[in-house]
């Protein structure tokens, strides 16, 4: 990247993604643009990905985006213990509230070429089947919760896009090589129905998955970020893969 020839960038995002900022030919309607060189710059660059992300209640076929409001990932999220050999899977999920946002503040480093991008939410909801196979101790252990579901009170999603270029048939392109994800609820609700026949025994496993709130977060932690970044990844480069470099700068 020529840094001292960029006078512009543009960006766009599916939730927490892209954003373009000024470019030589026509670009998609759902870009913000932003002039660089303006101390403005990254308060631009907050507003236009939260419009982004909002107009993503519908999809945009042409870059093979699609609803986020609700988003059904297609893949399942593992969780193992190699203490208890119990393994854990949650699938068919539907999450809610990501075009129900609170604020958005998001950075953008030309010379390292990555993008930070915090977004906070009022809520995020998910349900989804829940799966719990192996052994305790001794005892074989097959369980399977249907419409299962966590609560994220007002969360912030911290998530990092590493950028480089690459050159194909002579042009080139950025390509988004890697990301990072933290979710920092203010709280974390889960709710795992039918894995006892008994309600009482059901309410009371909740009461102690939830008791403690830390816990339940680090647990999120090492479950969930890798689950939404598959798709972050996927749908950040659907775009990048359409849209030369050079129409990113003047």
């Amino acid at each position: 990247m020529v840094v001292g020839k960029m006078k512009t960038l543009s960006l766009i995002l599916p939730p927490a993604l892209i954003v373009f900022v000024s470019c030589l030919e026509p670009v998609p309607n759902f870009i913000g643009r932003c002039d660089i060189n303006l101390p403005s710059f990254n308060q631009c660059l907050s507003d236009a990905i939260e419009r982004a992300i909002i107009q993503m209640k519908e999809p945009i076929p042409d870059y093979d985006l699609p609803v986020i409001d609700p988003f059904k990932p297609g893949h399942t999220a593992a969780y193992g213990n190699s203490k208890t050999g119990l393994r854990q899977t949650y699938s068919n999920a539907e999450i809610f509230g990501f075009t129900n946002i609170n604020s958005t503040n998001a950075t953008f480093s030309p010379a390292s070429e990555i993008l930070a991008i915090n977004v906070t939410f009022n809520d995020i909801v998910a349900t989804f089947d829940y799966r719990l196979r192996g052994r305790f101790v001794t005892i074989p252990v097959d369980v399977l919760s249907r419409n299962s579901s966590v609560h994220l009170v007002e969360p912030t999603f911290q998530l990092i896009f590493y950028l480089q270029e690459v050159r194909r048939n002579g042009t080139v392109y950025f390509r988004a090589v890697n990301s990072t994800l933290k979710m920092v609820p203010k709280e974390a609700i889960f709710n795992y129905t039918g894995i006892f026949d008994n309600q009482f025994e059901n309410d009371a496993l909740n009461a102690r998955v939830n008791q403690n709130g830390n816990e339940a977060v680090d647990y999120l932690q090492g479950l969930f970020p890798n689950y939404f970044t598959v798709d972050f990844l996927k749908w950040f480069n659907n775009v990048l893969e359409e849209v030369p470099a050079k129409s990113f700068f003047v």
